[in-house]
C-alpha cells in the first residue's frame, strides 16, 4: 500500500467526492451507514 494514497484515503482527501465526503462522515460522526462502509471498504481493496 502506497503511505501517500493511504493516508488521503484516512483523512478524505482522494479526489473521489463521495468518498471523501463518506471518510469526513466518519471522521465527525464516528458512524457510517452500511452503504458507506460498504463504499469505503471496496474503495480500500480495489484503489489501495
Amino acid at each position: 500500500v502506497n503511505e501517500a494514497y493511504l493516508t488521503a484515503w484516512q483523512q478524505g482527501q482522494t479526489g473521489y467526492p463521495m468518498v471523501d465526503a463518506c471518510m469526513r462522515s466518519l471522521i465527525a460522526t464516528g458512524w457510517l451507514n452500511f452503504r458507506m462502509r460498504a463504499m469505503l471498504m471496496s474503495f480500500a481493496s480495489y484503489h489501495l
